[in-house]
């Protein structure tokens, strides 16, 4: 059985910069980001440190962008990770409603934000499509935006404004490349190829194999890149509720796998017969999302306090 991972809706809590101290009492070098309520130590940090945003200042400052757009229908969902070290905000508009033209599925607008008090991610946002008639949460190529302007280390209300704005407009845009993936058909035997070469257990593989061969919809049964992009989305929308952020990282890599199937000699070289052992030798490197990193700054001061119950190996 899966490992579940540390996630839950208990975001508003508060974190402070705590330098730990020896056990004789003495200061050591060491300064780190703590959670006030249970005392959790996330990653070290410099002496300079980094931008530090408030779980709280990050969630209203989304809520006043939207407000100030006048997108206030949506649904919001907020989860931690990592025992708060990471937050995910995720807005679904399902009256913001498109059409994949070529396939003829209604898609709602999802806004998704987060941000790190390890340092693991900066402030960004996504824009995602999710299907109505299965709920699926889709990725869009290249739909990642940071929430920092260039040489600021906090975020601002009107330039988060800006690039909400920007993402929305480019939505139109971005379920384009859905149209496109609907124009390349594929046989069975190349779908289940393909799938042998995303970069996932082998049992999700089967899983999803299982998903292409038989669909639970009648759309689905086109054989074309879209299709296999909705079984691999339809086994994610499965699993994200235990296990949210393997489920995310997994639907972005899977998604620029089968774009580059827009290319002919790369679908080729993805649909062609494979053999076991070959299905684990793929690079996935190009795959991994970059996440912008926030620029270092001077943190405000903070007083120096025994670290709040931080485990014993730290």
């Amino acid at each position: 059985m899966p490992r579940k991972a540390n996630q839950s809706n208990e975001w508003d809590f508060k974190v402070v910069p705590v330098r730990l101290h020896l056990p004789d009492g003495r200061p050591s070098n060491m300064i780190v980001n703590a959670r006030e309520d249970t005392g959790w130590v996330f990653g070290q940090r410099s002496e300079k440190g980094y931008g530090l945003i408030q779980n709280a200042d990050f969630v209203s400052t989304i809520r006043n962008a939207l407000t100030g757009l006048g997108m206030t229908d949506y649904n919001e969902s907020i989860l931690i990770t990592g025992n708060g070290a990471r937050i995910y905000a995720t807005y679904e508009f399902d009256q913001r409603i498109k059409t994949v033209n070529k396939v003829g599925d209604k898609v709602g607008l999802v806004l998704r934000f987060a941000d790190s008090k390890d340092g693991t991610l900066s402030a960004m946002g996504e824009l995602m499509a999710k299907i109505l008639r299965c709920l699926n949460g889709c990725a869009t190529e290249k739909g990642e935006f940071s929430l920092y302007q260039r040489h600021n280390a906090n975020i601002n209300l009107e330039f988060v404004k800006t690039v909400i704005a920007n993402a929305v407009e480019n939505f139109d845009a971005a379920l384009h490349m859905f149209d496109r993936l609907s124009e390349v058909a594929v046989s069975d035997e190349q779908g289940v190829n393909l799938i042998k070469r995303l970069p996932l257990s082998e049992k999700a593989r089967d899983s999803i194999q299982t998903i292409w061969i038989n669909p639970n919809f009648a759309v689905s049964r086109a054989r074309t890149l879209f299709a296999l992009y909705d079984a691999a989305t339809e086994y994610l929308r499965d699993i994200s509720k235990d296990r949210f952020e393997h489920a995310a990282k997994a639907n972005r890599q899977i998604l620029h796998r089968i774009v580059s199937g827009l290319d002919p000699a790369k679908l080729a070289e993805l649909t062609a017969k494979i053999q076991a052992e070959e299905a684990q030798v793929i690079d996935i490197t190009a795959s991994t999302v970059q996440i912008p990193t926030a620029p270092e700054v001077t943190p405000p001061t903070a007083p120096e306090v025994n670290p709040p119950s931080a485990p014993d190996n730290i």
